[in-house]
């Protein structure tokens, strides 16, 4: 079922934890809400359960208020990152806890309710796992079972609010790979609350970056890591290197030097952050031109190596990563002078809200600002900061 949140609003006090918020949910579809802690994801995550209620603002599901139904009422199933499970209880009987406190009604003849427990315990890959009690699970298993018995009410949207923070890395990466798969095959809307950018990007189809009860950006997981809309989820996302920068007659001023390429004239006679990934520094090809630096930290993760660099011009410090089999091919260390480039830059204006351009320098035409014919050496604090 899709589902329409249209500009939801939550005060505490003079805090604010959500802002006018609007979003839709495709039915079916898994999104991800991601970000620090007080940027108001599990608020409205607790608002979608009907656990916390809006000062203003409406939620729809296929044209029906969803803020009109209790809680009860809203068929959602809930996961949390503490399984919630009864200790006294078994496995079958936690599983089976939302069919039997139905409504007499409402509650199916204890022969379906076996068969519905039995066909999850299937689907979530605990069979034989009946009779125990949690104590004798692992945590993944706990977590599983916490699934499970949200889903045995057939609900028609599921929120998971951290389900994998207890658990250890490995197990971790196991249950999101295994939990994508399962919601895929149920075709379930699901809601998932996670400050863990790694589990976020791999299993969603789409990303809503939050910050401050704001939403930053809602896109796949490659148009959030590659095409981040605001200068704090290029910071959030990833790992990302800023340089303070000046465009002025149609050049950038960027840590001392002057760099020529595509720039719109909205962006002249203005201060701009750059940003760019560690991956987008590069070794100048034999021959070309590029950024003078110097090597001052190398750092082996995995296949790949984190290369701390000082650039030449004003020395600002930027990171990038580098295979081995390249560090080893240019016999790279600590202390190696290298010519770099900086492939493609993400420029957001200041003073305003964020204008995003993406620059890609011409290398062969940069110069240092004191060969920069017609360069303002001195105009101002930036220059000062890292320039």
């Amino acid at each position: 079922m899709g589902i329409t949140i249209d500009g939801l609003a939550r005060r505490y006090g003079a805090f604010a934890a959500l802002e006018r918020v609007s979003l839709d949910i495709a039915d079916g579809e898994f999104v991800a809400l991601l970000g620090p802690s007080g940027s108001g994801k599990t608020t409205l995550l607790r608002i979608l359960a009907g656990l916390d209620d809006p000062d203003e603002g409406r939620v729809r599901r296929d044209g029906e208020d969803l803020l009109a139904l209790d809680a009860r009422e809203r068929h959602v199933g809930l996961v949390f990152q503490h399984y919630a499970l009864f200790a006294h209880m078994t496995v079958a009987d936690n599983v089976a806890f939302g069919l039997r406190v139905r409504p007499r009604s409402q509650r199916p003849a204890r022969r379906e309710i076996a068969a519905r427990v039995a066909e999850l315990l299937k689907r979530v890959q605990l069979e034989g796992y009946e009779r125990r009690y949690p104590a004798q699970l692992s945590g993944g298993q706990r977590q599983r079972v916490a699934l499970a018995r949200a889903l045995a009410i057939e609900p028609s949207l599921l929120l998971l609010d951290e389900p994998f923070g207890a658990l250890d890395a490995q197990v971790r990466v196991a249950l999101r790979g295994w939990l994508r798969d399962l919601q895929r095959s149920l075709g379930l809307t699901t809601v998932l609350v996670t400050h863990d950018q790694e589990e976020a990007l791999e299993m969603a189809d789409r990303v809503v970056v939050m910050n401050r009860g704001r939403i930053e950006q809602i896109g796949t997981p490659a148009q959030i890591y590659r095409e981040p809309a605001t200068p704090f989820v290029h910071d959030f996302i990833g790992r990302s290197n800023r340089l303070d920068g000046y465009v002025e007659h149609g050049r950038l001023l960027l840590s001392g030097y002057a760099l020529q390429g595509e720039l719109p004239m909205m962006l002249d006679d203005r201060a701009v952050s750059a940003w760019l990934r560690p991956e987008q520094v590069t070794l100048a090809p034999r021959g070309e031109a590029g950024w003078p630096a110097r090597i001052t930290r190398l750092q082996v993760a995995g296949s790949a190596v984190r290369v701390a660099l000082t650039l030449a011009g004003q020395g600002a410090q930027i990171e990038a990563e580098w295979s081995e089999e390249e560090v080893s091919r240019h016999a790279l260390a600590e202390g190696s002078a290298v010519t770099v480039q900086l492939r493609t830059l993400t420029l957001f204006a200041e003073g305003r809200e964020p204008s995003r351009h993406v620059f890609r320098p011409r290398h062969d035409t940069m110069v240092p600002l004191t060969q920069a014919a017609g360069a303002t050496v001195d105009i101002g604090p930036w220059l000062h900061r890292k320039l």
